[in-house]
């Protein structure tokens, strides 16, 4: 799991977000605060615990949660304004930072496990340099998209020297359990079940390939207008995972 530490860092940055718009710009009239979520970290613990919830009731905003399979698809509802916040890994930021996308980045904390390539448990691939030429599966964009970038630069392999296979990790967990991918790049929960479900041996630990982060991603029009209530969103989001801690 992550370190106590990881969590407290949830405030690091906050202010450059919310300095996009002077203190003297009215805040506006704010009914709902949309966030996005997917099946892992703090945000899942936040949701369940209804903290957000208990805390922005009494200013009259109601919290509506949408979840999603992955970050790309996030990072997009966000730059068109259908989610104000929400946490990805270090990718799907990049790309839709390259794509003009209107986002900021709100907070960010290491993730120190959870994360990595999984093979079958009786597959001959024992070592990085047996990737070459094997059928890879992960979410284009996301960070397992990096992972397996790093992890074969490690080896002195290319990404030519492998055959991706694009898939969400809904679609990549029977595809690996079937054995139509012979390799899995994936995040928890996913990365778990696939070891402890679908026969699944970790061939690479992310930690032990390159550094990773989770990043709490804002819409630009939101930090802007809305930085009081983005600084409460990291405060609660940062309070919740030191109570889980």
């Amino acid at each position: 799991g992550m370190q106590r530490r990881d969590f407290l860092k949830l405030s690091a940055g906050i202010a450059a977000a919310a300095a996009f718009a002077p203190r003297a710009r009215a805040q506006g009239t704010l009914k709902e605060i949309r966030i996005g979520y997917q099946k892992t970290g703090v945000l899942v613990i936040t949701r369940q615990r209804a903290t957000l919830e208990k805390h922005f009731a009494p200013q009259g905003i109601d919290v509506k949660w949408v979840e999603f399979s992955s970050g790309p698809p996030m990072m997009e509802a966000m730059n068109v304004g259908s989610v104000d916040y929400g946490a990805v890994g270090d990718s799907p930021p990049v790309f839709a930072q390259a794509a003009g996308a209107a986002i900021v980045y709100a907070a960010g904390q290491p993730i120190t496990n959870g994360q990595g390539i999984l093979v079958p448990k009786d597959s001959p691939i024992r070592s990085i340099a047996d990737l070459k030429g094997k059928r890879i599966g992960f979410t284009k964009g996301s960070s397992a998209h990096n992972v397996v970038v790093q992890t074969l630069e490690k080896a002195g392999l290319t990404y030519a020297d492998i055959i991706p296979v694009y898939l969400t990790p809904p679609d990549a967990g029977p595809a690996f359990a079937n054995g139509s991918i012979e390799a899995w790049a994936i995040w928890d929960p996913y990365f778990a079940i696939g070891e402890t479900r679908q026969n699944g041996r970790i061939l690479v630990n992310a930690r032990e390939i390159t550094k990773t982060n989770s990043f709490y991603i804002a819409n630009r029009d939101f930090a802007k207008n809305h930085g009081a209530i983005l600084q409460q969103i990291v405060d609660v989001t940062t309070a919740t995972g030191q109570w889980a801690e």
